[in-house]
């Protein structure tokens, strides 16, 4: 339990105890109450909509860059207009959960002879 929810049911206490203080028969407060959790779970439900949306446009667009090519994360993330991180990350999380598109790892040589290790992306539709 996080210290925004804590507040948030400190605020719902102190909230109803005012409903309570102002004299409201137990039929209002429970009518308030009871709207007061219908437009908040409206509301959390319209944004977690909203969120999985735009997961799906990434992971879409993700796929099809991805169509024919091998890509690193950062080339992922400069070819596709630098979409918002933590959404990009996500979307690749799922995509290669659902096994639609896979990671491998890399070893390259540098100019100066050095090895780096290097994670590239591809799609397993066009394997």
């Amino acid at each position: 339990m996080t210290i925004d929810t804590v507040l948030n049911l400190v605020g719902l206490a102190i909230s109803l105890v005012g409903l309570v203080a102002a004299r409201l028969t137990r039929q209002a407060v429970l009518a308030i109450f009871a709207c007061c959790l219908v437009v908040t779970t409206g509301v959390a439900s319209w944004l977690e909509l909203k969120h999985e949306h735009e997961v799906s446009q990434v992971e879409t667009e993700l796929k099809a860059r991805l169509s024919r090519n091998r890509w690193t994360l950062d080339r992922l993330y400069s070819e596709m207009r630098e979409p918002d991180s933590k959404l990009l990350h996500e979307a690749l999380s799922r995509a290669i959960e659902d096994g639609t598109v896979n990671d491998q790892l890399t070893e390259c040589t540098v100019n100066d002879g050095s090895v780096l290790s290097t994670r590239v992306y591809f799609s397993t539709a066009a394997q």
